[in-house]
């Protein structure tokens, strides 16, 4: 009476289950960091054309004063302006956060998803921007 019974077909139910379980969690884990990754590259500028992407034009020649940002890049990165006009920055990346912020620090749009920043630059000469959230965004006003 004092003696256990074994049960083989028992303790293999549970071994199996065991290894399902961890096969399952192993599989979970792999499915959150592809999810993740992906969400990223997303969020980063990924886009759907199959990962061409179509450069900016370099200048916009006679200045028509517009630059929209989007796909992670002013369009066009150099713009010419005449002296008095203004400059409409539109933002149009799909709600990504972005700025218009001058290198001197003359200027700056604050942090936007979507809208417009204007300014006119009154002195001839180049003004460099960039994004403070994407370090890779940079741009040209030449101001005639």
């Amino acid at each position: 009476m004092g003696q256990k019974t074994h049960w083989p077909k028992q303790e293999s139910r549970v071994r199996r289950r065991r290894s399902v379980e961890s096969n399952g969690v192993a599989l979970t884990r792999l499915v959150l960091v592809g999810l993740l990754l992906a969400g990223c590259s997303l969020f980063e500028g990924g886009n759907t054309n199959g990962g061409a992407v179509t450069p900016p034009p370099a200048s916009v020649a006679g200045g028509d004063g517009k630059v929209v940002i989007q796909g992670i890049a002013y369009n066009p990165a150099r713009v010419e302006v005449p002296a008095g006009q203004e400059l409409v920055w539109t933002f149009a990346d799909n709600g990504l956060t972005h700025t218009v912020t001058a290198d001197d620090a003359s200027f700056d749009s604050g942090r936007m998803t979507s809208g417009e920043f204007r300014r006119a630059f009154a002195t001839p000469g180049e003004v460099a921007y960039h994004c403070e959230v994407h370090a890779r965004m940079k741009g040209t006003v030449v101001v005639q």
